[in-house]
């Protein structure tokens, strides 16, 4: 009875214990606000059933909660910032399905009563630039730790852009390790959404849909053999975007067929067991990577050499008026263990004209 007895005591003393430790958790200071948002994309609920756009965890054969759901900042009046919400659903409940979130949000206890304001914001992974997307929201009132606050419905409008422009160069089929990039310039913006060209010319961008209509430059990017060869489609016809999706059409281009130089030659490697060759080509003199045109530019990782140590290397550059004068820089690396890598360096002056034999072109001696 008595071994009874002390183990009660023990059992009671260890829950008061724990209890206590919970309420002291609980008293940092803080109080939790619960709340719900809900998300739509074009009108339809964003959430890991529902929508096709989701991205999934890979990593488990669980594909888990959608990696893009919705973030909440909150702030007080003067944009001072109160933190971000803890963000939770039960995937089998009619909220979900319709794109409900339930967040939680602390909040230091000596702020309350206070108005809050809200950003959401949500990662589409198809979507270009999407975690620069925010929408705010108008203000709330916590008047105590009871609030419940109802965001409302936030709607992400996505625009698609879409086309096909097959491209090649000097006539022939991008190579396999080639990249072909649809670049987009939208408004007054300063840089350039990107899509990728497949083989077919098929190529598509989503975007999130524009306060008002806004003209767009359309431009193709490849990269193939060190070389980037560009060319501008629509630069004194601008087409304009808005709120609708676009099948983007370029009435002088059914297909773009770029121009290139075609290099070659070989190259003495200094060692049989070097871990990685680059090779620059630059127009004109070479006076510094910020003054000088890149022609190209190619990460060899590793070199392979013939028996006799020679490598066939070859490059792709865009085309200038003949004759032009190009220098030539090129690097071996070759690693040593723990020790520091050796590197052997060469540069050479290279004179392009009518009668050049561009598949035969010494890129120098390398030495340490």
């Amino acid at each position: 009875m008595k071994k009874m007895l002390l183990l009660f005591l023990t059992l009671v003393l260890f829950c008061v214990l724990a209890a206590c430790s919970w309420i002291d958790m609980l008293n940092d200071g803080t109080v939790s606000i619960q709340g719900t948002v809900t998300v739509t994309r074009n009108g339809l609920p964003w959430n890991y059933d529902f929508n096709p756009y989701t991205r999934r965890n890979n990593s488990s054969r669980d594909p888990g909660p959608p990696s893009d759901r919705p973030e909440i900042t909150a702030y007080s009046k003067g944009r001072v910032y109160i933190g971000v919400a803890s963000v939770r659903y039960d995937k089998g409940s009619a909220d979900y399905s319709n794109g409900t979130y339930h967040w939680t949000l602390k909040i230091s206890k000596d702020k309350i009563p206070c108005p809050v304001y809200f950003e959401v914001s949500c990662l589409m992974s198809d979507v270009n630039n999407s975690r620069s997307r925010l929408i705010k929201t108008e203000e709330f009132f916590i008047n105590d730790k009871d609030t419940v606050i109802d965001i409302g419905l936030i709607n992400f409008n996505v625009v698609r852009l879409s086309g096909n422009l097959p491209i090649t160069i000097n006539g022939e089929a991008l190579e396999e390790y080639s990249s072909g990039r649809m670049l987009i310039s939208l408004g007054s913006s300063i840089g350039w959404d990107e899509a990728y060209i497949r083989s077919n010319g098929d190529w598509s961008l989503n975007i999130f849909q524009p306060d008002s209509e806004i003209p767009a430059i359309f431009r193709v990017e490849v990269k193939q053999l060190g070389g980037t060869f560009r060319k501008t489609l629509n630069l004194d016809d601008a087409i304009m975007i808005y709120d609708t999706d676009l099948e983007v059409n370029f009435p002088d281009f059914e297909s773009v067929d770029l121009e290139a130089l075609v290099l070659s030659g070989t190259l003495k490697l200094p060692a049989p067991r070097g871990s990685r060759l680059h090779i620059y080509l630059y127009y004109g003199d070479y006076t510094g990577s910020n003054s000088d045109t890149e022609l190209c530019w190619q990460e060899i990782v590793p070199p392979e050499p013939d028996k006799n140590g020679l490598f066939k290397w070859k490059a792709m550059i865009p085309v200038y008026p003949i004759p032009f004068d190009m220098t030539a820089r090129t690097q071996f690396i070759k690693y040593n263990g723990s020790s520091p890598p050796d590197i052997y360096k060469a540069e050479t002056k290279i004179v392009i004209t009518e009668t050049a034999d561009l598949s035969n072109i010494n890129l120098g001696d390398l030495r340490l």
